[in-house]
């Protein structure tokens, strides 16, 4: 991301409480305005995909 290469973001969401949570990026300065483009929630697990907005200059 901090390149500028990534267009979309998929996440899928499963409602579970494990212990404290691992942090799966570790990039506290990073920023991105998101956009949804679709959520889904077919069965217990929610679907997300996200468009990372260019920054303009």
């Amino acid at each position: 991301m901090l390149a500028g290469l990534v267009d979309e973001i998929l996440m899928h969401l499963v409602p579970k409480l494990i212990g404290d949570g691992v942090r799966l990026f570790d990039l506290s300065t990073l920023r991105a305005s998101l956009t949804t483009l679709d959520v889904s929630a077919p069965s217990q697990v929610v679907n997300l995909r996200l468009r990372v907005d260019k920054a303009v200059a």
